[in-house]
């Protein structure tokens, strides 16, 4: 396998497609833990890598006016310690443990194959902007628009950068696990209340065999009938394994979006 270093976004797609040209699997590279795992299951074949980790503005969080730009190689305990991205860390400081979040980038959580990727919930609920780059340069999207189970970048980019407005409202989190705090989720719930759309967003992770979200619009309906619209739009996909069964998994939604939609609505 070859590999590649890149110091610019510019250089790294350009590679990208320099040995795409040459019908060569390229994957870029970040960090690495599922790659390597898939590599030597025999699950990915590979013939080069391109790493972004020399990439310097990936690894930063810039504060500009009301906006924060996260680089998509910050890790979360970057953001976790930030002063100006306090308001990620109750979600954020329940995903593994301090020393796994030392070296789990935002990026890799993201855009990772495990069916749990829970940093992108907050992400989702406060309506995040992403950079991606593609050979004609930065493209930005919206994440809700490109988020479908997985992020689906188009072919050949990769995510660059995250921008968020500052936020001064509260994310509310619940995360429930079988034995250890730092268990993967039987569910984690994000829910989130926009004012001045008069929506509510319900983000979970562990409930399915991917993240799901949804944005419903409040209307005049009490906390009671928002909780049944909610629920209805994901009740089928509630899976069952050897830690929940899809009915519990169904009953611990319910309980919290009643905890906040009670209060909340």
């Amino acid at each position: 396998m070859d590999y590649y270093k890149a110091e610019t976004p510019e250089e790294a797609v350009g590679q990208m497609g320099q040995l795409t040209d040459e019908g060569l699997q390229a994957v870029y590279y970040a960090g690495g833990t599922e790659i390597v795992t898939n590599i030597r299951k025999g699950a990915l074949k590979v013939d080069a890598f391109i790493d972004l980790k020399g990439i310097p503005e990936m690894h930063l969080i810039e504060v500009k006016d009301d906006k924060i730009i996260l680089g998509a190689n910050v890790t979360l305990n970057q953001i976790i310690e930030h002063p100006e991205t306090a308001f990620l860390k109750p979600i954020l400081d329940k995903i593994a443990d301090h020393t796994v979040r030392n070296v789990l980038t935002l990026g890799g959580n993201i855009c990772g194959r495990l069916p749990y990727r829970e940093a992108v919930l907050p992400l989702l609920a406060l309506d995040a902007d992403i950079e991606v780059c593609a050979q004609e340069g930065v493209e930005i999207y919206k994440l809700r628009d490109l988020f479908d189970k997985r992020l689906k970048l188009p072919k050949g980019t990769f995510l660059y950068r995250i921008h968020l407005l500052k936020n001064r409202n509260t994310l509310f989190s619940r995360r429930e696990t079988e034995h250890t705090a730092v268990d993967y989720p039987i569910l984690h719930t994000v829910l989130y209340s926009d004012d001045k759309k008069r929506t509510v967003f319900m983000g979970i992770s562990g409930f399915a065999a991917f993240p799901i979200y949804s944005v419903v619009d409040r209307k005049e309906e009490t906390a009671e009938a928002v909780v049944k619209r909610m629920l209805q739009e994901v009740e089928s996909l509630a899976k069952s394994d050897d830690r929940a069964g899809a009915d519990y998994r169904l009953n611990l939604l319910q309980v919290h979006l009643n905890e906040w939609l009670g209060g909340k609505l």
